[in-house]
């Protein structure tokens, strides 16, 4: 399982037009959030754009950068989903800045930081889940969560670790149980759980 597939689009491939484009994608989203901040549509864009800024920051060894602007989109972020609780969408991008903050904390050997950012991410996940078990959507999303923090745990030979391998265990076994058609790496992943947690 690819915690990267949460990820809104892919890495932007790191050829110089590519750059110059989100760089200037990033100061018209700036120019009109300002000119608008109550525009929830624009302040969206504008945290996208932070976020993609950090993904080039990231392909470029800048580990200091990348999280400022995580950091940029997850305010954002931060502010949209407390202004519309019933807007999952707000919610989820929410939950994959933290998710991006933690990655890169864990670049920084900030594990403990690292972790906060990942817990953040799986408390929202869980509301999601829980309020709509039937979207696949965000049980996968809830599955990576428990994913990232039991590797996380385990890189650390933290016993608590087990707890959210059976978490990401007891997800994609309802994903599977519920005819949810799971990618190649989650079902090997299942498949490895299944063995370890009978």
């Amino acid at each position: 399982m690819s915690p990267d597939s949460e990820r809104r689009g892919r890495s932007p491939r790191l050829t110089p037009g590519a750059v110059a484009a989100f760089q200037a994608s990033l100061a018209i989203a700036e120019q009109l959030a300002a000119a608008d901040p109550s525009h929830a549509g624009w302040q969206h864009d504008l945290s996208v754009s932070h976020g993609r800024i950090g993904d080039v920051r990231t392909a470029q060894g800048d580990v200091p950068g990348a999280l400022a602007a995580f950091q940029a989109s997850l305010a954002i972020a931060e502010r949209l989903a407390a202004a519309d609780p019933g807007h999952a969408n707000f919610q989820r991008d929410t939950s994959v800045s933290h998710d991006r903050v933690g990655d890169v904390l864990k670049a920084q050997e900030n594990p403990l930081g690292a972790l906060g950012a990942f817990q953040a991410s799986l408390a929202i996940r869980e509301r999601l889940a829980n309020a709509n078990p039937g979207n696949a959507n965000w049980q996968r999303d809830l599955a990576v969560s428990y994913y990232k923090i039991a590797s996380h745990m385990a890189e650390a030979q933290d016993p608590a670790a087990a707890s959210y391998w059976r978490g990401c265990h007891r997800v994609l076994r309802k994903m599977r149980a519920g005819g949810t058609i799971l990618d190649p790496s989650a079902a090997g992943l299942l498949e490895q759980l299944d063995r370890a947690f009978p």
